[in-house]
């Protein structure tokens, strides 16, 4: 704000409601500093921490890889040997890196287990309520059932075969939109931290910061709705989608919504299905239209120890938001879920 002309405006997201601390925290960041177990006192995020004015430029790469704007900032790498969400973190392996090869590595460094072990900081989005921040090292774990891909490869790999016997398949899942460099959404795509985060209808690219409007805390590119008791969070509900919503940035809105393509087709299916009955149970009657999307996935959808991002009732407070509206009997392969709700005991609707 105020530089030189045709700069970019940072500032203008620094001082948003929700907001990386970088102009309220001064003098605590040293180019010889350790975020291993770092004392949360300590927890600072100056321009340096992300950025290394001496060796970024403007050069483009694909997901995970760094892009010019990050070469050169310090983080971790992992190697995850066996650890996964339910062991966590096992025989994980933590090291430090002086020019980070992967976006992932920088975020890591101060959100995971290598910076605050079992004393995470407060969710500053939540703050007051008693919730601290997850582990974003365990939740993309590649030995869990289920994440987005940004560390490991899809798991969406499970296919059915069109028309039987026939020797040809299709992956499951409708997809919308591209990634930065243009390439179309797809079951395999790789992500990095900043699909999701970033400053929504900001003009600067990254998490530097976002205001509340429209529900997008944790400073998310598009809103991602609650309701009214903070009890449901994510995007749905029949008088809040919108085609902006987060999740319709990559995931098609017709399809998962239950509106004009709900029904799917034979050859274009949801693994939330069955193809005896709909082949996209998200439409199919008993007001799962009328869901959002984290009344059955994840609230924090990096990754879980469930199939599809699923949770349960059994589920940490921070992925159940606070009680879990669906309780599971089972969760059968994709393709293989019943019509009449035997498969899940309760839920509630949005």
């Amino acid at each position: 704000s105020g530089g030189f002309t045709g700069a970019a405006d940072v500032n203008t997201d620094l001082v948003r409601t929700y907001r990386h601390p970088t102009l309220y925290t001064s003098g605590k960041h040293s180019d010889t500093e350790s975020y291993d177990n770092m004392p949360l006192a300590n927890r600072h995020a100056e321009c340096f921490d992300c950025h290394d004015p001496h060796r970024c430029d403007n050069t483009t790469a694909v997901a995970p890889a760094v892009y010019g704007s990050l070469k050169g900032v310090s983080g971790i790498s992992i190697n995850y040997n066996t650890a996964s969400f339910d062991s966590w973190p096992g025989d994980a392996t933590f090291t430090a890196k002086l020019g980070i090869d992967y976006q992932y590595e920088l975020c890591f460094k101060c959100h995971s287990y290598y910076s605050y072990r079992n004393n995470p900081p407060d969710w500053p989005s939540r703050s007051g309520t008693g919730y601290k921040e997850t582990d974003q090292a365990k939740e993309f774990s590649p030995n869990n059932p289920s994440y987005h891909a940004v560390v490991g490869d899809s798991k969406m790999t499970q296919t059915f075969e069109y028309p039987a016997g026939s020797g040809t398949y299709y992956h499951y899942g409708k997809f919308t939109g591209a990634d930065r460099n243009g390439n179309p959404w797809s079951w395999n795509s790789k992500l990095y931290c900043t699909d999701c985060h970033g400053g929504y209808g900001s003009s600067v690219s990254g998490p530097h910061g976002s205001g509340e409007t429209n529900g997008q805390k944790s400073i998310l590119l598009g809103p991602y709705y609650r309701s009214a008791t903070d009890k449901y969070w994510g995007t749905g509900g029949s008088t809040n989608n919108t085609a902006d919503s987060l999740c319709y940035r990559c995931h098609d809105k017709a399809f998962y919504d239950g509106t004009a393509e709900g029904d799917g087709t034979v050859t274009v299916r949801s693994k939330f299905s069955n193809p005896a009955v709909c082949y996209n149970l998200h439409k199919y009657g008993g007001g799962h239209e009328k869901l959002a999307c984290a009344s059955c996935h994840s609230s924090i959808p990096h990754g879980i120890h469930q199939r599809g991002l699923l949770v349960t009732t059994a589920d940490d407070v921070r992925y159940s938001v606070a009680g879990r509206i669906i309780s599971f009997r089972s969760i059968p392969a994709p393709g293989n879920w019943s019509g009449s709700c035997n498969n899940c005991d309760t839920i509630s609707l949005h």
